[in-house]
């Protein structure tokens, strides 16, 4: 728009010096005063016409962009609706990071800070990266964003790999590092235009979308004063509403509660669970009640590696091996015994209470079966209500220290698990014809694997045991 007015007062400007000069020239050439008058009027006449000429040609020429798109995508939705294998882009494309095979080490050294990790984050999830002190979070997160460039390996943003097409791959991401970019110097509202600007959004839509994230994290009220001048827990919204603003389909958020007071986590804590409802979110956090709040999927790293990654109560349940539910029942062990002893489970004991009528029991099944609904009916038929049923399972934090204690047993062990999971659902897709089993089941060459990946397995317990 500028460059069009630009265009047009030149114009103007030109055509004013061409007519009055003339003008003036002929009247110094001796031009009587009343035909100088005359001319001049003219002259003011055809500078009116041309001015509204020209207003009305700079329009024309500021709307034959937009008009071009819209034929650009009338066109590709008129191929997309003959089926000519054009696929437009819209909200419900699954957008996604994804870590494949990624290492990382300093030139000049042999010792990996990240080795050989991989992972995939599909549209909509709230994942959190969590870790002990140089585990290697802060890596990876850098090498999501693009500040460091993995040693090995290809990363993914959106379809778009970060060496290789860092502007459209950056273009996808919001990020609030841990200590959050902002110039002190500036009020807030005079940093979240500098922000917009940056992103190149659009002219027309930046006061619209700045109003929105300042409501949105609650800094309306402070968008005249200076950021220097705010305290720590507002100037971290500052930095979140500079890594939503532009609505990007992944939000990195390094540490997003630190410095808050209890009432600002639970503020911050609500937002980020409705960014994930239309972004990606990843979140490294040290404070694991906070991740459990929060996250659907969490990945563990440990001494560079990613030694878990499920969501929180798979973690629990592989890890403990077993389902365990205590109930407190309103009955005798006479009634109790009968009625559990049908249960399909792995073991059932029975305690005691101060309460002669009330006795408490712990039963333990295989860790993939759900025995509430069962007892609850068993019990309700031997006429024994339930005053309390609680389900066991290891806490986040008992899971986190067991996978990175530094024996490495317990990921070895979560590792078992996962290979029984993993086999016990082939065998129930084992409904297949022999002739089908034959054509995709195991060559012998991984027959032989396995054995060995279990013979190695067994002799690492054994000196575990040892």
């Amino acid at each position: 728009y500028f460059a069009d007015d630009l265009f047009g007062l030149l114009l103007q400007l030109g055509r004013d010096v061409v007519c009055y000069g003339y003008l003036i020239g002929q009247l110094m050439q001796g031009m009587s005063i009343a035909r100088f008058v005359l001319y001049i009027g003219i002259v003011s006449g055809f500078s009116i016409y041309f001015s509204e000429l020209t207003m009305m040609i700079s329009q024309i020429s500021s709307c034959l962009k937009p008009v071009g798109q819209m034929q650009e995508f009338t066109e590709l939705e008129n191929v997309y609706h003959h089926g000519e294998g054009v696929r437009l882009k819209d909200e419900k494309e699954a957008v996604e990071v994804e870590f494949s095979h990624v290492s990382f080490s300093y030139p000049g050294t042999d010792h990996k800070i990240l080795d050989d990790v991989s992972f995939r984050i599909k549209k909509g999830g709230k994942m959190a990266l969590v870790g002990i002190n140089g585990a290697g979070k802060s890596t990876t997160m850098n090498i999501i964003t693009g500040y460091l460039a993995s040693t090995e390996g290809e990363v993914l943003i959106n379809g778009h790999n970060i060496l290789e097409e860092p502007e459209e791959a950056k273009k996808c991401i919001g990020y609030l590092p841990e200590l959050p970019p902002v110039y002190t110097d500036m009020t807030v509202l005079e940093y979240l235009k500098f922000v917009a600007e940056l992103k190149k959004i659009p002219k027309d839509q930046r006061k619209k979308q700045i109003l929105e994230v300042m409501n949105l994290v609650k800094i309306t009220d402070m968008q005249n004063r200076l950021i220097k001048n705010l305290s720590k827990g507002y100037r971290q919204r500052v930095g979140l509403a500079q890594a939503v603003l532009g609505y990007p389909p992944i939000i990195i958020l390094d540490e997003p509660t630190v410095g808050l007071d209890p009432k600002q986590i639970i503020e911050i804590r609500d937002l980020i669970k409705s960014l994930g409802k239309k972004h990606t979110v990843i979140l490294s956090s040290h404070i694991l009640s906070e991740v459990s709040a929060v996250c659907d999927y969490v990945m563990i790293i440990a001494k560079g590696q990613l030694v878990a990654s499920d969501t929180p109560e798979n973690l629990s349940k592989l890890m403990l091996g077993s389902n365990t539910v205590t109930c407190t029942v309103h009955g005798t062990r006479k009634q109790l015994v009968p009625a559990l002893n049908a249960l399909d489970a792995k073991e059932i004991q029975y305690e005691n209470t101060p309460n002669e009528e009330q006795i408490k029991v712990k039963i333990t099944t295989e860790k993939d079966k759900d025995i509430r609904e069962e007892l609850f009916y068993a019990l309700a038929k031997a006429n024994c209500p339930i005053l309390e049923l609680t389900s066991s399972s290891m806490s986040l934090e008992d899971v986190f220290l067991e996978l990175t204690d530094d024996s490495g047993k317990a990921a070895r062990k979560l590792k078992k698990a996962e290979k029984e999971q993993l086999k016990q659902k082939e065998c129930e897709k084992e409904c297949e014809p022999e002739a089908d089993k034959t054509a995709v089941g195991e060559t012998s060459e991984e027959k032989s694997t396995d054995a060995a990946e279990s013979a190695a397995e067994t002799k690492q317990e054994e000196g575990d045991a040892q």
